[in-house]
């Protein structure tokens, strides 16, 4: 399964099931990654929070903290919804910089 073209755009992430948050107030990108089960760290190389901010040179939380994290930003929220080729359905947050509403 491939990442979604626009996500992958923003973020560069090639890992699947990541979601992503942009401030544009303060210009930070985070990124959320899925934490996986002992058992799939078995078969499949699963990177670290510390690891992922490596790779991508940005700040990354799991997807378990992404609701603590946006509610202490208490932002004006808009979803992004669509469809691509890649994936059935796409979901985005996009946070509304104080200036323009």
């Amino acid at each position: 399964m491939r990442q979604e073209t626009f996500f992958y755009y923003l973020f560069g992430v090639q890992e699947t099931d990541f979601y992503g948050c942009i401030n544009l107030d303060t210009e930070e990108a985070v990124l959320f990654a899925p934490e996986q089960s002992p058992l799939y760290k078995i078969f499949m190389l699963v990177l670290s929070k510390e690891e992922f901010e490596k790779k991508y040179e940005t700040k990354t939380l799991y997807t378990k903290e992404m609701e603590e994290y946006v509610a202490k930003l208490k932002p004006v929220l808009k979803e992004r919804y669509g469809f691509s080729k890649e994936s059935i359905s796409t979901t985005g947050l996009i946070r509304i910089p104080e200036s323009t509403r």
